[in-house]
């Protein structure tokens, strides 16, 4: 139980330093890609596919899965959230993107807590498919 924790903390960091790194790379103001609204309301809206999938979808489809695959391939889904804002923050979009994309990811990646209980969740799942 121990490498799940251990993980999920080090992947928790992770989107704190990729919010970090989105202001350090932020391109001055007016030398963004032009008008990217667009793609901030796009990636936005895949973003909370992503984090559903990360919190509900890996469950159910990776319930054949060991249990340690099962939370890698729903912390590495919280995590694509938060970059989707890394990518948005160097694309010169409006830091409220990403913002509330990091603050998508850090929800889904505390969802999938690698507790006792969920273990004992997935092994119900695991044995009954």
């Amino acid at each position: 139980m121990q490498v799940p924790l251990i993980l999920w903390a080090a992947m928790l960091v992770s989107h704190i330093l990729f919010l970090v790194v989105g202001h350090v790379a932020r391109p001055p103001d007016g030398a963004g890609a032009g008008d990217v609204q667009m793609i901030s309301i796009t990636l936005t809206g895949v973003g909370v596919v992503v984090a559903l999938l990360s919190a509900l979808g890996v469950p159910l489809f990776a319930r054949t899965q060991a249990f340690l695959t099962a939370m890698i391939l729903r912390f590495a889904l919280a995590e694509a959230v938060s970059i989707f804002g890394l990518t948005l923050a160097m694309l010169g979009a409006d830091m409220q993107w990403t913002y509330a994309l990091t603050a998508l990811g850090v929800m889904a990646h505390i969802a999938a807590f690698p507790s006792e209980r969920e273990r004992e969740a997935h092994e119900r799942r695991r044995g009954g498919a």
